[in-house]
């Protein structure tokens, strides 16, 4: 399975409004970022753990579809 910590997201300055590009990974942890707009520090705030839960689901969700796929056996298409 893919590392869903690596999939990037877009994050917007607070101060400058440029738009860049972080890490669930470094939502995830709380980073500092620099702007590369102003070259401000950006704290990143993941308010209640949110993006754990998300992943968590997400990782349910992908496990349901491994099994639910695996249950159907082999499929054959017939023209």
């Amino acid at each position: 399975m893919f590392d869903l910590g690596k999939q990037s997201v877009t994050v917007e300055c607070p101060a400058c409004h440029f738009t860049g590009q972080v890490t669930i990974k470094q939502v995830q942890i709380r980073d500092v970022v620099i702007c590369r707009g102003c070259k401000g520090n950006i704290q990143l705030e993941d308010h209640l753990g949110t993006t754990e839960k998300a992943m968590r689901d997400l990782r349910r969700a992908i496990r349901q579809l491994q099994d639910q796929l695996a249950g159907m056996g082999r499929i054959t298409i017939r023209l």
